[in-house]
């Protein structure tokens, strides 16, 4: 099972996609704290791209911002691309099922 709860801070302002086949997309990137710190004591953040399709995505076009705190759970899938230059990048993106606004700045 594939499943995944993350809740933090939106870091940007949603980017909006239309594809090919006329699909929407939108993603945008959560900051989580870590739950307990390291050996110095500081909490660590990770970085999650969130990815939402069609009625999903016009949610967020619409109402998520940066500085938002957001709760969203999905399934994280991988994929990769070649750059122009032959270079395979590895990408991880937390595909969302639902997104909900915990509060706004």
């Amino acid at each position: 099972m594939n499943t995944i709860l993350i809740v933090g801070n939106v870091c940007n302002d949603p980017k909006t996609y239309t594809g090919a086949s006329g699909v929407k997309r939108a993603d945008f990137r959560v900051a989580v704290k870590r739950k307990y710190g390291g050996s110095d004591g500081e909490r660590k953040t990770d970085f999650f791209t969130v990815v939402a399709w069609r009625a999903s995505a016009d949610f967020v076009e619409r109402n998520i911002k940066k500085g938002m705190s957001v709760a969203v759970s999905g399934a994280m899938e991988n994929r990769s691309y070649e750059k122009d230059d032959g270079e395979k990048r590895f990408i991880w993106e937390l595909n969302s099922d639902e997104i909900k606004i915990c509060s706004q700045r």
